[in-house]
């Protein structure tokens, strides 16, 4: 997307709103190539991409449409809405599959979404999904080990540390470790 850094250390206009743009047209993701393989400018290339996509992503708006009426595509849909109307500034998303994260990511919603799951395939995919920050989690043992775990990644993230007083939005499903169970929303505080 920055093909002209392979030899010169800035990009061309072009190249910016192209990156821009992708941000703004809801694409889950940027890559880079030669750039970065064989360029002469691969860290300043890395460091203009993040810069573009930061500023880009201040301006992309929550991205609202209706879904197949299940109860998961609802309760994900819901989860990112009521972030925004509480004023919680994370969301975390208790997966098996994947598709949890996923779902509430598509609406494109301000806050970092946290996908945790215990399979390692999940966490892999979850990388490439917008606004998701996968993490692994130890498989959840019932509704108490969900909220501590859950309270312990509010609190300890890179992403967007909690401190006391901050809310938060769990999404999960129950029972747990069964795909296609996402039946709860909780909000929390730390």
């Amino acid at each position: 997307m920055l093909e002209s850094m392979i030899t010169k250390p800035v990009p061309t206009r072009a190249e910016v709103a192209d990156v821009a743009n992708a941000i703004l047209d809801y694409t889950d993701a940027v890559m880079l190539s030669a750039e970065t393989a064989s360029g002469k400018y691969p860290i300043e290339t890395v460091e203009t991409m993040v810069k573009v996509i930061r500023e880009s992503v201040k301006h992309v708006k929550p991205f609202l449409f209706e879904e197949k009426g299940t109860i998961g595509n609802a309760t994900s849909n819901s989860a990112g809405l009521i972030a925004d109307q509480v004023g919680a500034k994370l969301i975390i998303a208790f997966t098996q599959s994947g598709a949890t994260a996923r779902h509430i990511a598509q609406h494109r919603h301000q806050q970092p979404i946290i996908g945790v799951s215990p399979e390692p395939a999940v966490i892999r995919q979850l990388a490439f999904t917008w606004g998701v920050h996968p993490q692994m989690i130890e498989e959840t043992k019932d509704f108490e080990d969900m909220l501590r775990q859950a309270r312990e990644l509010a609190k300890n993230n890179s992403v967007e540390p909690l401190i006391e007083g901050d809310l938060y939005v769990i999404s999960a499903g129950m029972p747990f470790g069964k795909t296609g169970s996402t039946n709860m929303i909780l909000v929390q505080r730390m």
